[in-house]
């Protein structure tokens, strides 16, 4: 089937082919008659026809070049490959497809405003992450110098608190246990804030 449908469609081109070059060459013996008619000759060319028969000439011309783009009109049209239409039967599916053509336009202009209205919305939201990610970033910074404060901090205030350790005996021992310790707790202080 699709090989009759494709030796239908070369036929018709080949048609349409031959009434474009048969509509050039009247178009060229009209300009050769008005080439005519100006020079005076009148036994030359289209000029010896009477002017019933170079107006029946020109609507012959007029109806084939009709034909013609409905026969272009008829293979562009996507339904038409199961048969033969009429002029009639072309010209409807033409309006379909245009009706078709033009409603997916609108749901495309739709689509679009839709998109291009998110995608504003979508800007706004990246400037303001981009200002809470400015924000958040100062507010990191400062808190990474406050703890550098606190811990330089710290390690005076245990300097200060240490005991001065005793030179000898037993209780040397406990106070130097005792300084470890609380040198521990300041030391897991200062790594659990920072």
């Amino acid at each position: 089937m699709n090989r009759a449908l494709n030796s239908e469609e070369e036929s018709e081109l080949r048609r349409t082919a031959s009434i474009r070059k048969r509509a050039a060459e009247d178009v060229a013996s009209d300009k050769r008659f008005a080439i005519f008619s100006s020079a005076g000759s009148e036994n030359e060319g289209p000029q010896s026809m009477s002017m019933p028969e170079r107006k029946r000439e020109r609507e012959k011309r007029r109806r084939e070049c009709i034909n013609l783009k409905f026969s272009e009109l008829r293979l562009m049209l996507t339904r038409s490959a199961n048969g033969r239409l009429d002029k009639e039967g072309i010209l409807v599916e033409a309006l379909d497809s245009l009706k078709t053509l033009n409603k997916s336009i609108v749901e495309l202009n739709v689509q679009n405003q839709n998109l291009k209205s998110e995608m504003e919305e979508l800007r706004q939201e990246k400037v303001e992450l981009r200002t809470d990610k400015n924000y958040l970033r100062a507010e990191l910074d400062a808190a990474r110098e406050e703890i550098k404060t606190l811990k330089a901090d710290h390690l005076r205030l245990w300097q200060a608190l240490r005991p001065q350790v005793p030179r000898s005996g037993i209780r040397n021992k406990l106070t130097m246990r005792r300084c470890r310790l609380s040198k521990r707790w300041f030391l897991n202080v200062f790594q659990t804030a920072g």
